[in-house]
């Protein structure tokens, strides 16, 4: 009994999130911000204009949007593909 009492059957995900990511990206985009949508989840914008999908192939959902544009967006990748201009 008092080897099972710590034992937990999850998975520990390795390495520490990231904490500076989100003050970064509201710099680079102008004071756009990504928040938490309310009840379900919706496709992501861009994952649909850029045609991607899961690998099942269903359209990718998120529950992130960002505040100023009403958008719904997928959080790093495509909040950024979106609002920082393409420097090419």
């Amino acid at each position: 009994d008092l080897l099972r009492a710590g034992f937990t059957s999850r998975k520990y995900v390795s390495g520490r999130p990231s904490a500076g990511l989100s003050s970064i990206v509201v710099a680079y985009t102008n004071g756009h911000e990504l928040i938490k949508i309310d009840g379900r989840s919706k496709k992501c914008r861009v994952c649909s204009l850029a045609g991607r999908r899961t690998t099942r192939g269903y359209r990718v959902e998120t529950v992130y949007k960002c505040r100023s544009c009403d958008i719904a967006m997928c959080k790093g990748r495509c909040f950024l593909e979106f609002h920082v201009p393409n420097e090419e």
